[in-house]
C-alpha cells in the first residue's frame, strides 16, 4: 500500500468538490441514471482509493445543498485481509471519514488466500457485506466508485469473450443487490478527473498495487491498453461508457425478442418451424443464452460465433437429422421437427458435427 499525503482541509475540500463539474455529473446520474430521489440515503463502499474518495467528497458536497441530491452518506470499508497493508488501509479509511464527519464501519472479510478464483470470491464477499450493512442501516442504495475506465475494461473483456449486448453494456448504472440497490454514479466520469479532484483538494488516498498487476486481466488492460487508447483517442473511456448505455437499450430490445421466440432462458427445445427463416445471429444468441442459463461457467469459452453453424442449420430448409458439438460437452441436435440444446450428460456423438 502507498498513501498519497498532502495538505487537507475538509471544509475547503467539500467546497471545491461542490464547485467541480463532477458534482453536476453525479447529481444528474443519481437522479436520471440511478433512479434515486432527492435526499436518498446512501451507503458508500469506501476503499480509501481515489475513486471512492472522490465519490465520498462529491456526495458529501451534494448532501449539503439546499436541494440535496442525497442525504449525508455513510461509509463501509471492507478489509480483505489478503495483504499486509490491509489493516493500515482500514485505519486510513476511518481517519479520512473521521476528518469529514462521516460515520464509517470496518468489516474484515474472512477469505482463504489459497482458494480458487479468489478475485471472484472476494467480490462476492464484498457485495454480501455491503448488502448486509445497507439493510441494517435502512439506506436506499449502496454506491461504489466504478468509473468510465472500469466500464471500458469490462467492455473490452466482454468483446474478447464474444459476449452479446448484455455483456457489452456492463456494468450498469444500477442493479438490485439482494434487499437493496447498487448504484454507480461515476460511470460517466473519467478516472483522471477523479484523481485530479483528490489532488486538488489535498485529500490523502491509498493506492492498491494489485490493481496494476499485469498478470490479471484488468491490470493488463490498465497497464498496457487503456493509456494507449486514451492517447490516441482522448476521452475514449467516457465515449465508450456512453456507447454502453446505447447498447443497454439494444440489449433490452433483444431480450424481449428472445423471450418472444425462445421463451424462458432455461428452455432447451423449440419447434423447428419457429426458428426457420430467422436471422442466424439472432438464433445463435438465443442458443447461447439457453446454454449459459444452465452452465454459466462457459461464458468465456462459448461465443455466439461458435453457434453460427447450428443456427444456420436451424434456420435452413435441410430437414436431415444432425448433431453439432458446440464445446464444453454441449451439443445442438436438429431434426425435421425440433431444435434441441443437449447438455453434456445427454450429449452423444452422431450425425453431422461442427
Amino acid at each position: 500500500m502507498s498513501v498519497t499525503r498532502s495538505r487537507f482541509e475538509p471544509e475547503e475540500a467539500l467546497l471545491a468538490a461542490g464547485r467541480s463539474s463532477l458534482a453536476a455529473e453525479v447529481a444528474d446520474a443519481l437522479r436520471h441514471r440511478c433512479g434515486l430521489e432527492a435526499g436518498a440515503r446512501i451507503l458508500i463502499g469506501f476503499s480509501g482509493g481515489p475513486d471512492s474518495t472522490a465519490l465520498l467528497l462529491l456526495l458529501l458536497a451534494l448532501s449539503s445543498r439546499s436541494e440535496a441530491a442525497c442525504s449525508r452518506p455513510t461509509a463501509l470499508h471492507l478489509d480483505h485481509g489478503l495483504r499486509d497493508e490491509s489493516a493500515r488501509e482500514a485505519d486510513h479509511a476511518m481517519a479520512i471519514c473521521g476528518m469529514l464527519g462521516v460515520d464509517c464501519e470496518v468489516i474484515r472479510l474472512e477469505l482463504d488466500p489459497d482458494s480458487s478464483d479468489l478475485a471472484s470470491r472476494a467480490r462476492d464477499a464484498r457485495y454480501r457485506a455491503l448488502e448486509q450493512i445497507a439493510v441494517q442501516q435502512g439506506v436506499d442504495a449502496v454506491a461504489v466508485g466504478h468509473h468510465a475506465e472500469d466500464r471500458l475494461e469490462t467492455m473490452l473483456q466482454s468483446l474478447c469473450r464474444g459476449a452479446g449486448p448484455q455483456g457489452l453494456a456492463s456494468p450498469r448504472w444500477q442493479r438490485s443487490l439482494g434487499g437493496t440497490r447498487l448504484v454507480r454514479p461515476l460511470l460517466g466520469s473519467s478516472r483522471a478527473a477523479l484523481v485530479a479532484l483528490c489532488r486538488k483538494v489535498g485529500v490523502p488516498v491509498v493506492a492498491d498495487p494489485t490493481n496494476e498487476r499485469l498478470d490479471t486481466a484488468r491490470g493488463l488492460l490498465r497497464g498496457k491498453v487503456l493509456d494507449v487508447l486514451e492517447e490516441r483517442w482522448p476521452g475514449s473511456a467516457i465515449r465508450a461508457s456512453a456507447a454502453a448505455d446505447r447498447i443497454a437499450s439494444t440489449a433490452v430490445l433483444l431480450e424481449r425478442e428472445l423471450d418472444a421466440i425462445f421463451g424462458s432462458p432455461d428452455l432447451l427445445e423449440w419447434p423447428r418451424h419457429v426458428l426457420q427463416g430467422l436471422d442466424v445471429e439472432f438464433i445463435s444468441a438465443g442458443l447461447r443464452r439457453s446454454v449459459l442459463a444452465h452452465d454459466s461457467g462457459l461464458e468465456d469459452a462459448l461465443s455466439a460465433g461458435q453457434l453460427l453453424q447450428p443456427a444456420r442449420a436451424a434456420s435452413g430448409d435441410d430437414r436431415r437429422p444432425r448433431v453439432h458439438q458446440i464445446g464444453g460437452g454441449w451439443a445442438v441436435a436438429i431434426d425435421a421437427g425440433h431444435v434441441r440444446v443437449v447438455p453434456p450428460d445427454q450429449s452423444s456423438a452422431g450425425g453431422a458435427t461442427s
